[in-house]
């Protein structure tokens, strides 16, 4: 759980969709915060109830979607969070000024992630019928995805934006700028991306760009013959998040740029072919990351014990916990159920189940320094975007859309999006089976399972009718067998 700067103090937290508001608002509560929440789903008295709890100093913190600050005449908010990224600049400039109103600082904190791209474009197409009116949006959108990823001053980035051209190049205020890490040449990387794009004759997007940078061996990237470039896996030591990450600064710094559509389309701009002709060089910040290995002599302990639990419970060792969630624990060691809620793949069901055995193995492994798991002091200005995409999925999901609404904006198929609800259950995530598996289905699968247990899909498979997929059966055994 993250902490909040000036904890004593009034600060307005925005969330995008009412569950999240309350989710947030709930676990603040929790904390100890004297917290308040706003949002439609909120009746007219409970809205004015609690806007008055905040104007009158009777809570600190106010949890909201952006219906909540209008017309507020609150001068001392000493700080805004973004919990996601707004819609776009305007909205968020409105939001983020309500922070230090009565001339004393203000702090305000965005949290970002690739999620949030992918529900605005989702809320855009959704909300915006003329075409003109929804490529203008997309437009404003890319917008504040680049001030998300500039690696330059967001003051100016903001004066910039609203037509002013006189700045300074560092205001000495936001994190940019306070940033001291040393500028890196990074032009060879840049020339290895802009030439990608050039070879790709600028008709593709960001992630089929990283995908040749990476060498991809998916569909599309062998169906176009992409292998062939000289491009082709010039990134391949590293993650494809990272990749993208490193097309995302140099669009934020103009020497890329996105169409205006639903599926934007990377472009190169002069200063980019100045940089392929070697005529101009390219200097960024560039944030290094140390991530956590896993102890061998940890992971196998755990192993044992998943072994162990698995035996007696007559189930799959990997329906209690994935080998990647055993490899996070025993790279992070936690020592509280706070931080084990913390690891990849340990959902609320598993951790009431299992958490407080896999603690007691892992005490003897503890070191004598805090663990890495423990909540920084500082909200950090960018969410994970290690995020699993099934977890992504699942989040989406529990928001209200449909298979198919999510498939088509994550660009993946309905078989996909099922198995990753499915794994988010096996984890102990919380999924509504009810809206994934048929009911005159489910009977059937529980009867064969009864009697051949789940070892085995096969089996199961070919004792039901053939309409029955390995989709649906894998579902009702995450929601009847692994808790």
């Amino acid at each position: 759980m993250i902490s909040l700067p000036h904890a004593d103090q009034a600060g307005i937290i925005y969330a995008s969709t009412r569950k999240e508001v309350d989710s947030l608002y709930e676990t603040l509560v929790n904390k100890g915060y004297q917290a308040g929440r706003y949002h439609a789903g909120l009746r007219d008295d409970e809205r004015s109830n609690e806007q008055e709890r905040f104007l009158y100093d009777n809570i600190q913190v106010m949890v909201a979607t952006n219906a909540f600050g209008m017309g507020i005449d609150k001068s001392n908010v000493r700080y805004v969070i973004h919990y996601n990224m707004p819609r776009n600049m305007e909205a968020y400039y409105q939001e983020a000024g309500r922070s230090g109103r009565d001339g004393e600082p203000g702090e305000c904190i965005l949290l970002f992630s690739s999620q949030d791209i992918m529900l605005q474009k989702f809320l855009i197409d959704k909300s915006v019928e003329n075409p003109e009116r929804k490529q203008h949006e997309l437009g404003k959108l890319q917008s504040i995805v680049d001030y998300c990823h500039t690696p330059n001053c967001l003051r100016q980035y903001i004066i910039q934006y609203f037509g002013e051209t006189n700045t300074t190049e560092n205001c000495a205020n936001c994190i940019n700028c306070k940033d001291d890490s040393e500028l890196v040449d990074i032009t060879i990387d840049a020339q290895k991306v802009f030439s990608c794009v050039y070879r790709l004759r600028e008709r593709f997007g960001v992630t089929m760009i990283a995908d040749v940078l990476k060498g991809s061996k998916n569909k599309k990237v062998l169906q176009f013959e992409f292998d062939q470039l000289p491009t082709y896996g010039l990134f391949s030591n590293r993650r494809v998040d990272d990749i993208k990450a490193l097309i995302q600064r140099l669009t934020a710094t103009q020497y890329l740029t996105l169409t205006e559509s639903e599926y934007p389309v990377v472009q190169l701009t002069e200063t980019a072919f100045a940089v392929l002709k070697n005529e101009a060089t390219v200097w960024q910040k560039i944030v290094k990351t140390h991530k956590a290995e896993a102890d061998d002599d940890v992971f196998s302990a755990l192993r044992k014990l998943r072994k162990s639990l698995a035996d007696q419970e007559s189930i799959p060792p990997y329906l209690i916990f994935a080998d990647s969630t055993l490899r996070d624990m025993s790279a992070h060691l936690p020592t509280t159920i706070s931080q084990m809620r913390q690891i990849k793949g340990v959902g609320e069901v598993k951790l009431d189940k299992y958490g407080e055995k896999f603690l007691a193995a892992l005490k003897d492994y503890a070191p004598a320094s805090p663990s890495s798991l423990t909540p920084p002091v500082d909200v950090p200005i960018k969410k994970s975007d290690k995020t699993p995409t099934h977890l992504i999925t699942l989040q989406m999901f529990n928001d209200g859309f449909s298979l198919d609404e999510i498939a088509k904006t994550r660009d993946l198929k309905p078989l996909t999006i099922q198995n990753h609800l499915v794994k988010a259950g096996e984890e102990g995530h919380a999924v509504d089976w009810n809206r994934l598996i048929p009911a005159e289905q489910e009977e059937q699968i529980i009867a064969v399972i009864h009697e051949l247990g789940t070892s085995l899909l096969r089996p199961i498979k070919e004792a039901l009718p053939e309409e029955i997929g390995y989709d649906t059966i894998k579902a009702v055994i995450a929601k009847h067998f692994t808790k």
